[in-house]
């Protein structure tokens, strides 16, 4: 070919017969024929690399969006829930960066909970997201560090420390946030940085955050290691998961979390925490208050599956009175008939209207399971009928108004309603705290089975807690000062 192109060079200079022009068109179309592929193949190869790499961009994006919005999408653990935001929520988020050809920022994507509980991810009718993508180099000295020891690269995600001392991608857990819940700590990465984490490394202790790598006099398997309230020891140092406290900085310090009431106020934190009921936890922090004479009911809210506050009328009944349904109860009917009413209640003041009641022992949650007799159920109703309408003789009982909650058929099993304190106040109870720091702790675990709630026992049904305070119940105004903040898994 060379040889033929050298010909052809030489030829210029002396003119072309036709047999030779018609030679160099030949020549030319062979090049354009080997070469067209190549260049085709090569210019598809880089429009698909760029197209991976958004849609894998876009979904690491959403992944985090659905996250720091997690409260808006409560529905997303259960199997064929869809859900949609624009690319244009991306941008606004800051969770997306740059242009993007052919891509609207009015597009939307989709995002469908499949049967196995798994996050799908749709752009433009098509599923999105590369399995793993490797991390760019640019990073930060401290995580260039961090690279360097572990010799790895690192894809995005959450992952954890083994204990030989290698990263272990956890593909189910549920939050983009930090959580040191693992012996040898973890670390999170989005959009190929590192954002956080507590490290083990060549037999130091290490806590990235913010791009800042501080190196611990402790373990990331110590108490503060396990535990399970996103910034808890306000380390984020902002009030990252107490949006409705007050952060202040300290100086030496990670800070202080405040709190200032002129009236009986109840606060939580943001995270909804998912626990085992049947294990037990240690529940702590550190406060002072600059009133004295002020008391505090301070401890855990409790919710069901679907991220509802359980209330003490789900649990909660008089004792010894399960009984059934002696006839079907149907809309409008005037009496409620049963099989047995030897100890239902017949005192109740006016004020105990949830004494007046029943709790039908027939409820079914979300996910289609069925709650046994005297443990947890919805089906409840209170100030149906007053004492002098309990008829035991006849085992009967005339409501207030006719009956309008629906159909409810013979056999049923049933319990005269009750009440009680709406939240569990497992760390402190109408008590006062002191006016310098001082670490107050309790314990709560495995599932209440008494007819009356615990504060040292979870509901029957509860999936989610939250810690809470609540201040001025003596109708003094104060302020609360509080920090270091945990609720860890203990054995019992």
């Amino acid at each position: 070919m060379i040889n033929y192109i050298l010909i052809i060079g030489d030829r210029m200079k002396k003119g072309f017969t036709l047999i030779e022009m018609l030679g160099i068109i030949t020549v030319l179309a062979i090049l354009l024929l080997v070469t067209f592929p190549n260049l085709s193949k090569s210019l598809k190869q880089t429009k698909e690399t760029k197209n991976n790499n958004f849609t894998n961009n876009l979904k690491i994006s959403a992944e985090a969006y659905i996250e720091l919005n997690r409260d808006n999408y409560e529905n997303l653990d259960i199997p064929g829930t869809e859900i949609s935001f624009s690319v244009q929520d991306l941008y606004d988020a800051n969770l997306l960066k740059g242009q993007y050809e052919n891509v609207n920022s009015q597009d939307k994507i989709k995002v469908i909970v499949g049967t196995d509980g798994i996050l799908r991810y749709f752009f433009n009718g098509s599923q999105i997201g590369i399995e793993t993508q490797e991390s760019d180099d640019n990073l930060s000295r401290e995580i260039a560090l961090i690279k360097e020891n572990l010799n790895q690269s690192i894809p995005d995600g959450i992952y954890y420390y083994n204990s030989e001392g290698n990263l272990e991608d956890n593909t189910n857990f549920i939050y983009l946030t930090r959580n040191w819940n693992k012996p040898n700590g973890n670390i999170l990465v989005h959009n190929h940085q590192f954002i956080s984490g507590c490290i083990q490394m060549n037999d130091k202790n290490y806590d990235y955050y913010k791009g800042e790598l501080t190196e611990l006099n402790y373990p990331c398997s110590t108490i503060r290691g396990e535990n399970l309230v996103v910034n808890g020891d306000l380390s984020f140092k902002d009030n990252t998961n107490f949006s409705n406290f007050t952060y202040v900085a300290e100086e030496g310090t990670n800070g202080y979390l405040t709190k200032t009431v002129n009236s009986m106020t109840v606060t939580t934190t943001d995270q909804f925490i998912p626990i085992d009921a049947n294990k037990y936890y240690e529940i702590g922090f550190t406060a002072k208050a600059n009133d004295p004479d002020s008391t505090y009911y301070i401890g855990l809210v409790p919710y069901n599956e679907n991220k509802e506050q359980t209330i003490p009328n789900y649990v909660m009944y008089i004792n010894n009175t399960l009984t059934t349904l002696a006839r079907d109860l149907n809309n409008g009917d005037e009496y409620v008939y049963l099989t047995n009413m030897t100890n239902w209640k017949t005192n109740s003041t006016e004020s105990q209207g949830y004494y007046k009641g029943f709790i039908f022992w027939n409820y079914k949650d979300s996910t289609g399971y069925a709650y046994p007799e005297l443990t947890y159920s919805k089906n409840y109703w209170k100030n149906l009928y007053e004492n002098e309408n309990i008829d035991k003789e006849n085992n009967r009982i005339k409501l207030n108004s006719k009956w309008d909650k629906g159909y409810i058929p013979t056999g049923t099993k049933l319990s005269q309603s009750s009440e009680g304190s709406a939240w569990l106040y497992t760390i402190r109870s109408n008590e006062k705290l002191t006016e310098n720091y001082e670490t107050y702790s309790a314990v709560i675990g495995s599932i209440n089975t008494s007819y009356n709630r615990s504060s040292t026992k979870f509901d029957p049904g509860t999936k989610y807690i939250k810690f809470t305070i609540r201040q001025n119940s003596n109708g003094t105004p104060n302020t609360i000062d509080f920090k270091d903040i945990y609720i860890r898994e203990i054995t019992q």
